[in-house]
């Protein structure tokens, strides 16, 4: 734990550069990278039927978990919570297998 003390002196001299150095290696490190990859997921909600899910994930294997974990976008446009991976694809070159998925998905706003 750092523990900042106050002080009535202004940072002067050699003292600001190195608080600039923090300033800048506190900043750089808080912002995670997101991962290269992106993927597009089939669910089966409980309400609503199929829904969409957008992942970015380092392997599909990620995406597939997240997907389980996420909301989905269905086709009546609500938000359901997802209950089975059906497919995931790798945006852009995959296509899904059902075509009037694959339709929904080409016509979903992004």
């Amino acid at each position: 734990m750092i523990i900042f003390k106050r002080s009535n002196r202004t940072l002067t001299g050699a003292g600001l550069p190195a608080a600039f150095l923090l300033a800048a290696l506190f900043a750089s490190s808080a912002q995670a990278a997101l991962p290269e990859n992106s993927f597009a997921c089939q669910v089966e909600t409980r309400e609503n039927g199929h829904g969409l899910v957008r992942v970015q994930a380092h392997t599909m294997q990620a995406a597939r978990r997240i997907a389980l974990e996420s909301d989905a976008l269905t086709r009546d446009g609500k938000r359901a919570q997802a209950t089975a991976l059906v497919q995931c694809v790798e945006v852009p070159k995959g296509k899904f297998s059902d075509l009037q998925f694959q339709y929904f998905y080409e016509n979903v706003e992004r």
